[in-house]
């Protein structure tokens, strides 16, 4: 009988995933679905929670705690090359390790509702007659563009769901993905630190129209602080005020860094706007510094920041405001807190802190003069 019962153990144990390289390995990465992806704000690691759960699930969650980890990739621009995504409009790939292979082979019974509980926002969860050979068993849910395998291995529950362009490639990419998702919980490796890093994965899109210039990953001139690139986003649909190409942030330690790039019609015609007439950088009060730069030049301004208030030219009235002519006022006589820079470059300008409105501060910290513009300037590089 404790021969018996240290088999069974024995055979639990070697059905469990290997716990050395952790949950994260065990689901898909971004390099494994082509080019345009980001990992979308659903995506984390932990326990199954029972929050909302069908009964059969929650029955599950509570005698077995399974833990694991589920990532969402959207795409965000279209890649002309076919990746194993096969340009899906978005993937799922989601794994939960259980005690052991029975407990997780409990979960495959009830696969429709462990599914859509895991999904979140499910979709095309409808049976299908297909079989694919998948770990020790598995079962695929499809409905037009949605495509879904579920499957065990050992004690690791496994699912990949694609939103796809076509039934049809919708279908290849959950067959592709799932097959080598299927083979990474085989043989679980430790996911390189880099490997779902998606902060410049907008960059790449080929809809930008203008050369990327930026700073880097890092940026960390002396005497400064450090800077890391901490998003960066491709603007489709411009608006008055917000005409710029695209926009990359950096952030430090108290200190932060924002580029705008515009095409050069777009920037020249908000320049000359009302709204860009009315930037610290056109007053008289500005003080404006130009440096050479390899194919170009840089203007960095020196000015004051816009108060709470009425715009220029406008008094407020009783009940209503009333248009005055605009005249030239005295300069404030405080310190100049607005510092903002004007890189003129090949097919592109590059606005360096300017503010989203009229009346709202970027974060400069330390990055608030015209010595510490004028290195963000001369650090400013073409992506390759």
């Amino acid at each position: 009988m404790a021969i018996a019962t240290l088999a069974v153990v024995a055979v639990a144990l070697a059905a469990a995933a290997p716990a050395a390289t952790g949950p994260r390995s065990l689901v898909l990465r971004l390099p494994d679905l082509g080019d345009g992806y980001r990992v979308g704000d659903d995506s984390g690691c932990g326990g199954l929670g029972t929050e909302n759960a069908p009964p059969s699930v929650a029955q599950l969650v509570i005698a077995y705690r399974p833990s694991g980890c589920a990532m969402d990739y959207e795409r965000i621009w279209r890649s002309r090359r076919d990746g194993r995504a096969k340009r899906a409009r978005s993937v799922e790939s989601i794994a939960y390790t259980f005690p052991h292979a029975e407990a997780a082979a409990a979960a495959l019974r009830v696969g429709r509702d462990f599914a859509r509980y895991v999904l979140l926002d499910p979709r095309g969860l409808t049976p299908s007659s297909e079989r694919l050979t998948r770990g020790d068993e598995a079962a695929v849910f499809a409905k037009g563009t949605h495509f879904t395998v579920l499957w065990r291995r050992g004690a690791v529950v496994a699912l990949v769901h694609v939103y796809g362009r076509s039934a049809a490639k919708a279908k290849q990419a959950g067959r592709a993905l799932s097959r080598l998702q299927d083979r990474r919980i085989a043989k679980p490796v430790p996911v390189p630190s880099r490997a779902n890093d998606d902060r410049d994965v907008a960059l790449d899109d080929p809809r930008i129209g203008v050369p990327v210039y930026w700073l880097g990953r890092r940026f960390a001139p002396d005497g400064l602080p450090r800077l890391t690139l901490e998003d960066a986003s491709v603007n489709h649909q411009p608006e008055e005020g917000f005409e710029m190409a695209a926009i990359i942030g950096y952030a430090g330690r108290s200190s932060g860094v924002k580029l705008d790039l515009w095409k050069p019609r777009r920037w020249e015609r908000f320049r000359t706007s009302r709204l860009g007439r009315q930037g610290s950088w056109s007053s008289n009060c500005a003080r404006r510094r130009v440096v050479q730069v390899p194919r170009g030049r840089a203007e960095i301004f020196a000015g004051f920041a816009p108060k709470e208030g009425p715009p220029p030219g406008v008094t407020p009235g009783r009940g209503r405001k009333t248009a005055v002519p605009v005249t030239v006022a005295a300069c404030p006589k405080r310190a100049r807190d607005d510092f903002i820079a004007h890189v003129y470059l090949p097919r592109v300008v590059v606005t360096i802190n300017m503010p989203n409105c009229l009346r709202c501060d970027t974060e400069g910290g330390r990055y608030e003069s015209v010595g510490a513009l004028t290195r963000v300037v001369r650090g400013l590089r073409l992506r390759g």
